[in-house]
């Protein structure tokens, strides 16, 4: 299976876009689809490691002279898998900001910075680097990163 060479420059391209249609055919999953009422598809590449989010454009843009469901379906959101989730294989490329699913909390606060958000409890942080949000879900010891992602956050 190919792997995504840079994941960051796959964030707000269209689910018909070259790249992504390239990518959810080596997963062997169909486009994404809105269900009525809803905004965002969900599609999970179990055996590449990776979880996708799709929006729908009109809700991401706010254009008002585009319906829900008329537009395409942007992708947001991704998540890498480390393989500590029996769902998800291993995500097997590379992760983006050279980010690796062995390092600490303390390690990647060295390489990210102080996180603009943290969760202690759920053993998250999240980082805001150019416009783009970056989080990491860590072990029970802090000692490894256990999911990795990356998303554009939705407009105020």
């Amino acid at each position: 299976m190919t792997q995504i060479k840079d994941p960051l420059s796959l964030l707000g391209r269209p689910s018909d876009s070259p790249e992504i249609q390239d990518l959810l055919r080596q997963a062997g999953v169909k486009d994404p689809k809105l269900k009525k009422g809803e905004v965002r598809d969900w599609l999970d590449l179990n055996d590449m490691g990776l979880a996708l989010v799709f929006t729908d454009e009109a809700f991401l843009t706010g254009e008002k002279e585009l319906a829900i469901g008329e537009g395409a379906l942007i992708l947001t959101s991704i998540t890498f898998h480390s393989g500590g989730d029996p769902a998800f294989s291993a995500f097997a490329g590379n992760l983006p900001l050279g980010v690796k699913f062995t390092q600490s909390q303390s390690d990647l606060a060295a390489k990210l910075g102080v996180p603009e958000r943290s969760n202690p409890r759920r053993r998250q942080d999240r980082w805001m680097i150019e416009k783009v949000a970056f989080y990491a879900k860590y072990s029970e010891k802090l000692d490894r990163i256990q999911v990795f992602g990356i998303f554009v956050p939705e407009p105020q």
